[in-house]
């Protein structure tokens, strides 16, 4: 477990490769049982590294050192989505939503935060065109203990109202030039709603019930993440 919570690193150089699980994910779908489990990612799921690497993969005989490079080699340019300049969407008017579940152990929250993050740097404006909501609790787009529903692909609840629907949301955004920094998200059972933050700030409570998405406040937070990436490995 040490591992998983470390995430991978080059074992020669200790430059950063990638996230690590994120706590709390453990037992979402797709979390490290699943990741571990042929009858869920059976073996043909790994055919690129096979075709990169000219041999079948072996997992615990991955070199993240040279086998890593040999795969980017391959399929880095075609497969990897990691150019953050997002000038001539802006320029054409695109705004961009993003969310990522805090407990999503398939994709780690980390990787959305450090491309929001780089996009910003290399995008002027760019808070002007994209927003990142991160979602306490929540899995691999859905699901998990938190309140994950609100109105995003995937989530089976029936939004209430436009607060509550992401797509909305967006629509609002972009005919309306009304720029969200707050959804509404409900729990499964709808039971309990907790507001959705605009990346950096983050929900706080503030007193009243702890059920209601009315007694938390967003607050600024710093940026960044605890696992900052290589740049060698951001092709």
């Amino acid at each position: 477990m040490t591992q998983l919570y470390s995430g991978p690193v080059n074992p020669r150089t200790q430059e950063r490769i990638y996230s690590p699980l994120p706590f709390g994910s453990e037992g979402e779908p797709l979390g490290p049982l699943d990741q571990g489990n042929p009858a869920i990612f059976p073996p043909q799921q790994f055919y690129p590294f096979d075709w990169a690497l000219g041999r079948p993969l072996v997992p615990a005989h991955f070199d993240f050192d040279h086998d890593l490079d040999r795969v980017d080699a391959q399929l880095a340019s075609t497969l990897n989505a990691n150019a953050a300049d997002l000038s001539d969407f802006a320029r054409r008017g695109g705004k961009l939503m993003m969310y990522s579940g805090i407990a999503d152990p398939a994709v780690p929250f980390e990787e959305a935060v450090a491309y929001y993050d780089r996009s910003v740097a290399s995008t002027a404006a760019a808070r002007d065109f994209e927003r990142l909501f991160l979602v306490p609790g929540m899995g691999h787009c859905v699901g998990g203990s938190g309140a994950t529903n609100f109105g995003q692909p995937m989530s089976s609840a029936i939004p209430t109202d436009a607060k509550s629907d992401a797509l909305m949301s967006l629509v609002a955004w972009v005919e309306g030039g009304s720029a969200p920094d707050r959804l509404l998200a409900a729990d499964q059972a709808g039971t309990r709603t907790r507001p959705l933050c605009a990346y950096p700030a983050f929900p706080v409570y503030q007193g009243g019930n702890p059920m209601q998405a009315a007694s938390f406040s967003c607050a600024p937070h710093l940026p960044g993440t605890l696992h900052p990436h290589a740049r060698r490995y951001q092709n």
